[in-house]
């Protein structure tokens, strides 16, 4: 997907991923000794980071209502209505 974008990202392009849990860029200026470090288990080769500009980046976390009875077994309730 991230070589289909960059065409289309500029340096003034605003990147809004919707995304469930931590962003790739979660360290970005964050002072301690993961500072300017991707997390590596969302970007494991670093490339997200290095292809979008955290500087304009955003997120919109996205946690659906889940009910886990154990490990990996998790169910969403239908939406009422």
């Amino acid at each position: 997907m991230l070589p289909r974008l960059r065409p289309l990202l500029k340096d003034d392009t605003v990147v809004v991923p919707a995304i469930n849990g931590l962003p790739w860029w979660y360290f970005y200026r964050e002072a301690g000794p993961y500072e300017g470090r991707s997390v590596r288990t969302l970007d494991a080769d670093g490339t997200m980071f290095a292809e979008l500009d955290s500087a304009t980046s955003s997120a919109a976390s996205c946690t659906p209502p889940a009910r886990c009875a154990r490990p990996a077994r998790c169910t969403i309730p239908a939406a009422a209505g």
